[in-house]
């Protein structure tokens, strides 16, 4: 960051050096204002991806097992068993 963008210029007056500091701060304003962003959405992410991590996942069943196994007898199929 040059002294220029910090606002250490020095002036004459008092004016010069405060008309110094307030343009270097509205500079500085918007590379402010996109970290800012950047964290909130960072922050709101991790939470969403927290939140899927931990959560238990709900299970229902749609089809009774005698279908499922009607299925699996009409269509040939074997039947594998996943265990997790």
């Amino acid at each position: 960051i040059t002294k220029t963008l910090e606002g250490q210029i020095t002036g004459k007056t008092a004016f010069e050096v405060g008309q110094a500091k307030e343009s270097a701060l509205k500079r500085l304003r918007l590379p402010l204002d996109n970290i800012v962003y950047a964290l909130d959405m960072e922050g709101e992410l991790s939470v969403v991806l927290i939140y899927q991590a931990y959560t238990i996942p709900m299970v229902e069943h749609i089809v009774d097992e005698r279908e499922i196994e009607n299925y699996f007898k009409t269509n040939d199929c074997k039947k594998e068993v996943h265990n997790a």
